[in-house]
């Protein structure tokens, strides 16, 4: 099973790096929209999209802070499912998963955008970056751990 897993996530690396590439090489000329409107198109259409959406899915059916309500004894990142901050931090989540849904995560950042954009313009638009709001909170959750404490590698 190790190794089934290992070759999901090199598929979904080299998935990930070609998607990387391909946004890079779209061109100024059009305009900042165009550009992100595109970006955006060519995102949701990538292979490792479906596999992102399909993995944080099962995620909120496996967790036990997502779907009945507890909460966890180990060190979670601040997402809704309760996602563990290191690979083995958790009896429920393979750790190989873990890696798989890290490499993924990229991919479900703008579903997630999406899904709260009105309460991020309200807070933008006022000036305020509310962190007492449940989409705030979460959002500046996961720009910490992703840029500041460095993901999985702090």
């Amino acid at each position: 099973q190790l190794c089934l897993n290992g070759l999901f996530v090199a598929l979904a690396l080299n998935a990930w790096h070609i998607d990387v590439h391909q946004v890079g090489t779209i061109g100024a000329e059009h305009g900042l929209f165009a550009q992100f409107c595109v970006r955006l198109g060519m995102l949701i259409s990538s292979g490792n999209f479906l596999k992102a959406m399909t993995l944080w899915g099962s995620l909120f059916i496996q967790s036990p802070k997502a779907a009945l309500g507890l909460q966890p004894r180990y060190q979670q990142v601040g997402f809704v499912t309760g996602f563990p901050l290191t690979p083995c931090g958790a009896n429920w989540l393979n750790p190989m998963k873990w890696v798989y849904a890290v490499v993924l995560l990229p991919y479900i950042i703008p579903l997630w955008i999406a899904q709260n954009i009105l309460y991020i313009m309200m807070c933008v638009g006022s000036g305020l970056w509310c962190v007492t709001c449940g989409p705030c909170k979460e959002c500046l959750g996961c720009l910490k751990w992703v840029f500041v404490a460095c993901g999985p590698c702090k």
